[in-house]
C-alpha cells in the first residue's frame, strides 16, 4: 500500500498554468496613453507613406494636379493621422524637385522656403523659437496651419494663378498685335478673351486697343 501510495503521488501533476488572454491583431490593441496624444484614448496610427513620384516645387503649372492627387489620397485616410498638424507635415514631404528635374547650383525651392517661413512663424507664435529645434514638432496653431484646407488655400494664394483667371486677364491686357499679322493677333486674342468674364463692349474695346495703330489709321483713311 505504501508503494502504491508513493506511485500515485509520483504521477500527480500540478494544474497547468492558465493561458494568457488572446492578443488582438497588430494595430487594434486597447487604447493606451501616448506622450503626444493629450489623453488616454489615443490609438496608434500608421500614417501612409509619401508618394514616391509626386513632387511640388512651387511651379503654378504643377499645382492643380498636385492638389487633386493630395486631396483624393487624404480624404479617405484622415483617420490615419493623429492631427491636422500631421496631415500638413505629410503634404510638405512632397515639396521638392523630382529626381529627373533636380535643380543644380544655388537654385532655391520656392515652396520649401515658404513652408519654412510658416513653421518658423508658428514657432515664434509659441514663444519657443530655436533655429535648430524640430519646428515640425511644434503644434501648428497659426491660421495658415490651423487646418489642411487653410494650408492648401494659402498654397493656392501664393503659388496658384487665382483659379486660372488672373493670368488670362494679364495676358489679355498685354495682348498687342505689334508686328504680327491680323490673323495671328486674332488667334492669340481669341484664345485669351473667352477665359475672361467680360461684357461684349469691353471685349471689342480690348480688341481695338491691341491693334497695330497703323492698321487703324489705314482703315480710317479709306
Amino acid at each position: 500500500m505504501e508503494a502504491g501510495a508513493r506511485l500515485g503521488s509520483d504521477n500527480t501533476h500540478p494544474p497547468p498554468h492558465p493561458l494568457p488572454p488572446p492578443q488582438p491583431p497588430f494595430g487594434l490593441g486597447a487604447p493606451h496613453s501616448h506622450p503626444d496624444s493629450g489623453g488616454p484614448n489615443f490609438f496608434p496610427r500608421m500614417e501612409p507613406p509619401r508618394f514616391p513620384n509626386v513632387w511640388f516645387s512651387g511651379d503654378s503649372s504643377q499645382l492643380l494636379s498636385f492638389l487633386q492627387t493630395i486631396r483624393n489620397h487624404l480624404h479617405p485616410r484622415v483617420s490615419y493621422f493623429k492631427s491636422n498638424t500631421r496631415q500638413i507635415i505629410w503634404i510638405s514631404q512632397h515639396f521638392g524637385y523630382s529626381p529627373s528635374h533636380q535643380q543644380r547650383g544655388n537654385s532655391t525651392l520656392p515652396v520649401g522656403n515658404w513652408y519654412t517661413l510658416l513653421i518658423t512663424n508658428n514657432a515664434r507664435h509659441h514663444g519657443s523659437f530655436n533655429l535648430y529645434s524640430n519646428l515640425d514638432g511644434i503644434l501648428f496653431t497659426i491660421p495658415t496651419l490651423a487646418s489642411v484646407e487653410a494650408f492648401l488655400e494659402a498654397m493656392i494664394g501664393v503659388f496658384g494663378n487665382c483659379f486660372m483667371k488672373e493670368n488670362p486677364k494679364r495676358g489679355l491686357a498685354a495682348c498687342k498685335q505689334g508686328n504680327s499679322t491680323i490673323g495671328e493677333y486674332n488667334s492669340q486674342f481669341s484664345s485669351l478673351v473667352y477665359l475672361v468674364e467680360d461684357v461684349e463692349e469691353a471685349r471689342i474695346e480690348r480688341y481695338v486697343s491691341g491693334l497695330n495703330p497703323q492698321i487703324i489709321a489705314q482703315a480710317m483713311s479709306k
